[in-house]
């Protein structure tokens, strides 16, 4: 389906519901904020919408994040490759 077909497409969905019209891709966005909203953990989030490190979750949706230590969090993407490939974490306990 082309790209103009399938936004003509969703413009009528959301005229048909009476929702205010809106961009596909601010439903990632809802749907991204409404996992935070919901206790979901930053690492979840980056990974079900796919960002190539959790800095870019936290940069995008930190400010969405219930109880969060910025800090805290932006350790998570502190990570290295070993030889094996395995991630392992650059934060020592």
């Amino acid at each position: 389906m082309e790209q103009n077909m399938a936004r003509k497409f969703f413009d009528r969905i959301l005229k048909k519901a009476g929702i205010r019209r809106m961009r596909f891709h601010d439903l990632r966005h809802t749907f991204a904020s409404q996992l935070l909203a919901n206790g979901e953990s930053p690492v979840y989030v980056k990974e079900q919408m796919g960002h190539s490190s959790i800095q870019m979750t936290v940069d995008i949706y930190g400010h969405l994040i219930p109880n969060s230590n910025r800090s805290a969090v932006d350790r998570l993407d502190q990570t290295q490759t070993n030889a094996n490939g395995l991630k392992k974490s650059a934060v020592t306990c």
